[in-house]
């Protein structure tokens, strides 16, 4: 007797509910309320969802798919072992299609240049996905940084050289058929948040936008330290801070063309 296919089994609860209402259902338990990473990057930290049901049986299976990959926000960071270029969540070719909402951290560390050249060239390639058929259309993307506290700017600006060495990566993301592209710099003390059109990302340099972002950051922790020894308060321009996070927004140091500031705005 051939083996029970687990994918012809019934579900009478959800099959008794009419299509919307099923949808519902599958957005509570498949819908994470933060982008999604993958394991390494995650640490162990859980997103409260409900992926069983995606095995209830094969109706369910391709009713649910649709709504876990279009409505999450997935978080694409480099995996740096070997071998190079290798990034999670593991988003599979077939699942790409079906993908909205993209995040995607540029850093890749260790800093070594094979690697970082070679997640740049992953990226691109995950990226090409969206540039051509219409059915196949990313909504939203959003590029970051996220700055470990320890970090050196050498080691930062690493990823954005091969960046800017990589001109199919800028090519790519010109081409995709998006209104906005969000940008931001996320470190323990700062941040800057912008959005740009996606020709911008050709026409100028991210890297440049780095090194102000790098410098911005410098320039205030020094201010901010030598308050300390001579009581002088902070300059002016460097309290526009959140409050609830504790951290400086480097909107007002920063100048690059084409782009608008979200500050706030920009928090996930």
């Amino acid at each position: 007797m051939p083996p029970e296919d687990p994918f012809a089994a019934k579900c009478f609860f959800l099959e008794s509910l009419p299509p919307e209402l099923r949808i519902h259902v599958y957005e509570n338990l498949l819908v994470a309320k933060c982008p999604i990473q993958g394991p390494k990057a995650r640490k162990g930290a859980k997103y409260g969802l409900g992926p069983t049901v995606l095995r209830a049986n094969r109706q369910i299976h391709d009713e649910a798919k649709p709504v876990f990959f279009g409505k999450n926000t997935f978080y694409v960071t480099a995996i740096t072992e070997e071998p190079a270029g290798r990034f999670e969540p593991p988003l599979l070719p077939s699942q790409l299609p079906l993908v909205r909402h993209l995040m995607i951290d540029l850093l890749y560390f260790p800093e070594a240049e094979p690697g970082a050249a070679a997640y740049v060239a992953s990226l691109t390639s995950l990226l090409t996905t969206y540039t051509a058929p219409v059915e196949v259309q990313l909504r939203t993307l959003h590029l970051t940084a996220n700055i470990p506290a320890s970090s050196s700017a050498e080691k930062i600006l690493i990823s954005f050289i091969k960046c800017e060495q990589n001109r199919s990566f800028a090519q790519t993301l010109a081409a995709l058929p998006l209104k906005q592209i969000t940008v931001s710099f996320e470190s323990p003390d700062c941040y800057y948040r912008c959005v740009v059109q996606p020709a911008v990302l050709w026409e100028k340099s991210l890297l440049l936008l780095a090194c102000q972002v790098m410098y911005s950051q410098s320039r205030i922790r020094i201010a901010k330290m030598l308050s300390v020894f001579d009581d002088a308060k902070v300059e002016d321009e460097a309290e526009n801070k959140n409050e609830g996070e504790g951290r400086t927004d480097l909107t007002p140091f920063i100048s690059w063309a084409g782009s608008s500031a979200l500050g706030l705005l920009g928090t996930d």
